[in-house]
């Protein structure tokens, strides 16, 4: 949560659109204000210690919890600048645009030498970023009482190329609708998992799969997309457990 005191004196420029700027920015830091002191009401204990999300990767699961949040923020705070809605979409197309090719490079890094770690959290960051910005654009969309398919333009041109990514977008769409109508009744912090699959499966489609077992990790990194799958399955017979003896 970010208010810089410029913003303060933004809101007395003789420029109106610097103005509007300024109150939509601390409006968007209230919202966030709003959204995680009620998150933190509703599970007090995941905070101040490490979070507890079962054998899933923290840093992944920590970004699932900010696309939610940046989506919280920004559809409460849509109204005081419709016109950023243009801005967001241009951020995630860039971000979706962008991420392929960076991930591509930290495997070839990696079969280069570089550690499976640095690469696996690298990679987590890159596709992490790209839901966060969609949150971003969901949230604003949402606030303005519309929604992802009438969004035209440069983010059509980036799915027809991403069909997969499309996909994604349109069920996070769908989930974060969902988590802002039951808000005041989540369960537990799981309410973010199916998010934190998404994300998973955005890696998955750019080459790397990874799986926890216990307190090991297996990372498998490819550039070649016909392997992704076999190593998927082979990654999840590793994690079940084993079956009873007759």
């Amino acid at each position: 949560i970010v208010l810089r005191p410029g913003l303060g004196l933004m809101t007395h420029s003789p420029d109106a659109e610097m103005q509007q700027v300024a109150r939509a920015c601390i409006a968007h830091e209230a919202a966030h204000v709003e959204h995680e002191s009620h998150l933190y009401r509703m599970f007090p204990d995941s905070y101040g210690k490490p979070l507890e999300c079962g054998n899933r990767s923290r840093q992944t699961f920590l970004k699932a919890m900010d696309v939610w949040s940046e989506y919280a923020a920004c559809r409460s705070s849509a109204m005081f600048r419709p016109e950023a809605m243009e801005e967001f979409e241009g951020i995630l197309c860039r971000a979706i645009e962008d991420s392929s090719a960076a991930a591509l490079e930290q495997i070839r890094a990696h079969r280069e030498g570089r550690r499976a770690y640095d690469v696996f959290r690298e990679i987590q960051q890159i596709f992490g970023d790209v839901f966060i910005c969609a949150g971003y654009l969901l949230g604003h969309v949402h606030g303005l009482e519309s929604n992802l398919k009438d969004r035209t333009g440069q983010l059509g041109k980036v799915f027809q190329k991403h069909p997969g990514i499309e996909t994604l977008m349109t069920k996070l769409e769908r989930i974060l609708h969902e988590m802002w109508l039951q808000e005041f009744v989540w369960p537990s912090i799981e309410v973010f998992v199916p998010i934190y699959d998404l994300i998973c499966d955005l890696m998955s489609q750019s080459g790397l799969v990874f799986v926890r077992h216990k307190d090991e990790w297996r990372v498998v990194m490819y550039e070649n997309q016909d392997a992704i799958e076999e190593a998927q399955k082979a990654l999840e017979q590793w994690t079940k457990p084993p079956e009873p003896q007759k």
